[in-house]
């Protein structure tokens, strides 16, 4: 056994092992004895850094103490003939003791190294290490957003290859089925309430909701036994911020509403796809069409339905230096409001506008024509946006993580009016654009950038 044992780092940095040979080493013990680094108490050892000019980056320990030598690696015994030894027989039972000061810096700089995002091809990739929680909440808005996007073209393609090409053609022809005898519950209030708050209570939406993060805040209390009508704005690209804090209760809507049954209206095209119209009834959500409306506000009380004003149409105005709502012409919602007496609370999305980066296309460009033509036809805009991906952070359809505050107004007071009158809706139309211009201009500078400013188109 040799007197000292010396291990190669970094430039210019040398760990030697000092201590007396034991009793093993003076009768000639081989080199493969462990002894050396086991704590004698005979024995003065230490661990010496010095300067030293020809040394080589050879080993790395990591946090586990685990010594994972590549091939090219030179561990010399001063007292040997110089050949190198094999560390992957030699594995030292208490590792600990060869962290010297340069390996616990060596040690540092990795765990820095893929702890930062890095770059390749111009695509910022995400740290090889993350914490476990926020590579749930990626998987989830991934989840939500393969739902909205893929899931009904993948299950109908699914479900029509069953009935041409598999024996299991009865099954896919059983769902159609049920499609056909279910096609009114999206106009009936979806889902029953156990199944609602079962969907919406899911750990998914906390997830979902820690992403962005997503806040609800609710300005006055509201009374149960009234209905209301909840004018959420902007649209953005998808309502990110409507659903996870009002369609699901990942945001706590169930505690800050208690009392009430929160259902979110969307377009009728969502229910036309198999599988993905049903975990959109199980959250609550329901048709936009006045059918659907007038069903739930005709109920006693603790109703809130709520509405997106702007539409698919508002998607195409976002841009980075104001927030453009579609509303001047938007007054059907006032006048199911005033049938039934629901009161009209105005909502809006501080931050929504933004999860996105949106491709900027002019008024009279050839873009925004066939984008025009496309939603009067289908009732969406197609839009061109850009996010980011599961594992970079500027590439890809998953929002980026901005937060986005959900805040609601004072309720309009709406006097019942069975037949109202044009005067009577644009009366409340006005009172309703001035409450939701009031909210904004007074909770921008709170949740918001006093730098976007507000348009009403």
């Amino acid at each position: 056994m040799t007197p000292s044992q010396t291990i190669q780092t970094e430039p210019g940095l040398l760990c030697r092992k000092v201590g007396k040979p034991d009793q093993d080493s003076k009768q000639g013990t081989d080199a493969k004895d462990s002894s050396i680094f086991e704590d004698d108490s005979s024995n003065i050892e230490d661990c010496i850094c010095e300067e030293h000019g020809e040394t080589d980056i050879s080993t790395v320990i990591d946090e586990d103490s685990h010594l994972d030598y590549d091939a090219d690696v030179d561990v010399t015994d001063n007292t040997t003939d110089n050949t190198a030894a094999d560390y992957h027989d030699e594995m030292p039972e208490d590792i600990h003791e060869l962290n010297s000061q340069g390996c616990k810096n060596r040690l540092s700089m990795v765990k820095e190294t893929i702890s930062k995002s890095w770059m390749l091809f111009g695509i910022e990739f995400a740290p090889i290490i993350l914490p476990l929680e926020r590579r749930l909440q990626t998987l989830a808005v991934f989840v939500w957003i393969w739902s909205i996007i893929f899931l009904g073209a993948v299950s109908t393609f699914v479900l029509l290859y069953m009935v041409a090409w598999t024996r299991f053609w009865w099954v896919a022809l059983a769902y159609f089925t049920w499609m056909i005898v279910d096609r009114k519950t999206a106009e009936h209030g979806g889902r029953s309430d156990r199944i609602k708050t079962w969907v919406r209570g899911w750990s998914l939406w906390k997830h979902y909701v820690n992403y962005f993060p997503i806040r609800l805040i609710k300005t006055v209390d509201l009374d149960p036994s009234c209905n209301y009508m909840f004018g959420s704005h902007p649209h953005g690209i998808l309502s990110s911020g409507a659903f996870g804090s009002l369609a699901t209760d990942g945001a706590n809507a169930d505690k800050i509403f208690s009392g009430f049954k929160v259902n979110v209206h969307t377009l009728a095209l969502n229910f036309w796809f198999p599988i993905n119209r049903e975990w959109i009834l199980a959250l609550g959500g329901v048709n936009a069409s006045k059918e659907s409306i007038s069903h739930l506000l005709s109920k006693p009380g603790g109703q809130i339905s709520v509405i997106v004003v702007g539409g698919a149409a508002e998607s195409m105005y976002t841009s980075p230096n104001q927030i453009s709502l579609v509303l001047t012409k938007r007054k059907g919602f006032i006048k199911i409001a005033l049938k039934h007496g629901a009161q009209l609370v105005p909502t809006f999305s501080f931050g929504e506008a933004h999860v996105y980066t949106v491709l900027d296309t002019p008024e009279g460009s050839w873009i925004r024509t066939l984008q025009e033509k496309f939603r009067h036809v289908v009732g969406f805009a197609p839009v061109l946006f850009f996010g980011r991906g599961v594992f970079n952070y500027n590439l890809g359809i998953i929002p980026h993580r901005r937060p986005i505050t959900v805040v609601t107004g004072a309720p309009i007071n709406i006097k019942k009016t069975t037949n109202p009158t044009v005067e009577e809706i644009e009366r409340v139309h006005a009172e309703y654009t001035a409450a939701l211009v009031e909210l904004y201009n007074k909770y921008n500078p709170v949740y918001g950038d006093q730098k976007i400013k507000l348009n009403i188109i």
